[in-house]
Formats: structure tokens, C-alpha cells, sequence
């Protein structure tokens, strides 16, 4: 199995994992928290083959992808033969579950500011 319990990383090291302009795009959003809600019990659970999501738009889609990298798995988005567009994740070596999830660690960093 991929994932593993990492207790000596700071979530903050996991949040910076995540791209500069995402990072950005997730702490300037108040209606962030529910799609959040929708897209980490699914990465958190991610299986070792995979998964795949459709996402409404594009927004949605670069949310997932910065979520994804908060949990190191590798993520990008296909196109399917009907035109519609999919997020495929997968774990990598040393995906780890951070002890907080990126909804806790943003309510906490909204917290402190």
C-alpha cells in the first residue's frame, strides 16, 4: 500500500507542496470548503491503481490538482472519446496522509490571520 501515517511532517510542509498560484486560489475562496468536502475522502482513499473523477469545470479540476499535491499523488486530466473531461490520480511512492486534512490546515491558517 502507497500511503502511510507521516506524524513528524507538519501539515505545512504538505501545504507547500502545493503550487504558489493554487495555494493562492484556495485561501482567496470561501466556497472552497465544500468541494474540498467532495475531493479529499476520495484522495485520502485513493487505491494503489487509481482513480478517476469528472469534474464540472476547470476550476473544480485545478482545485483537485493542488489537493493532489498536497497528498503527493500525481494527477492529470484526460480528455474522454465523448469530450468530456476527467482528473486521473494516482499514488506515487512516498504519498503519505498528512495528519490534517487541507480543509483543517486552511481553517487553521484562517484562523491565526
Amino acid at each position: 500500500f502507497f500511503f502511510e501515517d507521516v506524524e513528524d511532517i507538519s501539515p505545512s510542509q504538505f501545504y507547500k507542496k502545493i503550487d504558489k498560484r493554487i495555494r493562492i486560489l484556495l485561501n482567496s475562496k470561501s466556497d472552497i470548503y465544500s468541494l474540498l468536502g467532495f475531493l479529499e475522502p476520495n484522495f485520502r482513499k485513493c487505491p494503489p491503481e487509481g482513480l478517476s473523477l469528472e469534474l464540472k469545470n476547470s476550476y473544480q479540476r485545478l482545485v483537485a490538482h493542488g489537493v493532489a499535491q498536497f497528498y503527493n499523488l500525481q494527477s492529470h486530466s484526460e480528455d474522454r472519446p465523448d469530450g468530456t473531461r476527467i482528473l486521473v490520480v494516482h499514488p506515487r511512492k512516498g504519498s503519505a496522509i498528512p495528519p490534517l486534512s487541507l480543509a483543517q490546515y486552511l481553517e487553521r491558517l484562517h484562523q491565526k490571520s
